[in-house]
């Protein structure tokens, strides 16, 4: 997963460290772990900048190969809708945690 530090100009390398960390060509299944960066506060006007810029890396690493699918993890339904007006690749996979019953 990408992590809230590598959040906006962070996120090719972040990706890439991942890959290198694992020690694999490609990774089947990538996600954004947080749309929110870390270090800044939940409304700050710079997060949606930050996960554009951080989703437009994972496209591009997508479309070489080296993420085979990408996705988001506790998007709620606005950070999903921004993103699904400005990307490119639809996300494969919304990952959000389940309530106790």
């Amino acid at each position: 997963k990408l992590g809230p530090r590598d959040q906006g100009d962070g996120a090719l390398q972040g990706a890439l460290h991942s890959l290198a960390e694992l020690d694999l060509d490609y990774i089947d299944l990538y996600l954004v772990h947080w749309p929110g960066t870390q270090g800044l506060a939940v409304g700050d006007p710079r997060n949606p900048g930050n996960r554009a810029e951080s989703w437009a890396a994972l496209e591009e690493l997508h479309a070489q190969g080296k993420l085979r699918a990408i996705g988001v993890s506790n998007y709620t339904p606005a950070h999903l809708q921004q993103l699904l007006a400005a990307c490119k690749t639809r996300p494969a996979l919304l990952q959000v945690p389940q309530a106790d019953a």
